[in-house]
């Protein structure tokens, strides 16, 4: 005779405690207890039943969307960015070279070394204005040289 073969067949998960009367579950398949603040119980015939639901995985899926990498990293913003810096800090050590450069000369950059050009048309230009200059002062000599047709006498006379 061949020895018996016994399986141990374990029909409850952990979470599933039977009593002698109910199993304690996470939620209310069957009837609750009298007890307010009890958890709620199962009576063994939906025991099967708990112990097969409990497993159980829900066919529709709510997790969150999946975040894919190009929608939040920018990549032409954050060249962009990088090329101001670039120029920022271009702009930052010119800028200190100039001050460094200055104060190794002595202080003081702003010297206006510009010397203009010879116009061509000076000497045409000064002798208009001495001509100018000199027909302003014979009108001045001729208004000064004349009298006065109104007698301001006379309007005072006639005004008392």
């Amino acid at each position: 005779m061949s020895p018996v073969e016994t399986k141990t067949i374990r029909l409850f998960s952990p979470r599933v405690q039977l009593d002698d009367s109910s199993a304690s579950v996470g939620f209310p398949p069957g009837k609750v207890s009298e007890s307010r603040f009890s958890p709620p119980t199962v009576k063994p015939k939906n025991a099967t039943h708990v112990c097969d639901t409990i497993p159980v995985k829900p066919i529709v899926d709510n997790k969150a969307p999946r975040t894919y990498l190009h929608c939040h990293l920018k990549m032409k913003k954050i060249q962009l960015e990088q090329e101001r810096y670039m120029e920022i800090e271009k702009n930052n050590r010119l800028l200190a070279y100039r001050i460094a450069h200055t104060m190794a000369r002595g202080g003081l950059d702003n010297w206006n070394e510009y010397q203009p050009k010879p116009s061509v048309n000076a000497e045409l230009r000064n002798r208009e204005l001495v001509k100018i200059s000199l027909e302003n002062q014979a009108i001045l000599k001729r208004i000064n040289m004349t009298k006065s047709v109104y007698d301001h006498k006379k309007w005072l006379g006639d005004f008392k």
